[in-house]
């Protein structure tokens, strides 16, 4: 039998580990994020173990310095875009100018930790139930 409160609690917990990690990447990208105009220098197969896709290497357009890599999509060498850079360095390379801030991804970590600490607390409850039925 599959240990489906066990299972909940795992899903939620990676969840909101996986919502937190991306709000606070926007977060940081919104707060102190620039814009940049790159070009494609190269066009790379991505080492990614579950991406079987290119990536598009860049640099920037004004100062040739290598910025990073993305997801290359429909991008070719010499193509020109918009991206930000965080000048600390402590996540990649985004596609598009600095995003906004990240609220509603906050809301969603919420409510995903509430569901998690509501699982916790019905299956502390349900296992109490049990203790003392069999104590009787």
């Amino acid at each position: 039998m599959i240990p489906v409160r066990e299972t909940a609690v795992a899903a939620c917990v990676a969840a909101t580990m996986l919502v937190c990690w991306l709000a606070l990447k926007d977060q940081a990208l919104h707060e102190r994020g620039r814009a940049v105009r790159a070009v494609v220098t190269d066009l790379r197969p991505s080492t990614g173990v579950y991406d079987a896709g290119t990536n598009a290497v860049l640099a920037d357009a004004a100062h040739h310095r290598r910025l990073g890599v993305i997801g290359a999509g429909h991008l070719a060498v010499g193509d020109r875009l918009t991206v930000t850079v965080d000048p600390r360095g402590r996540y990649s390379v985004s596609a598009g100018p600095p995003p906004a801030a990240p609220g509603w991804m906050w809301d969603l970590s919420a409510a995903v930790q509430a569901l998690f600490t509501a699982s916790l607390g019905f299956g502390a409850a349900r296992e109490r139930e049990r203790w003392a039925r069999r104590t009787r």
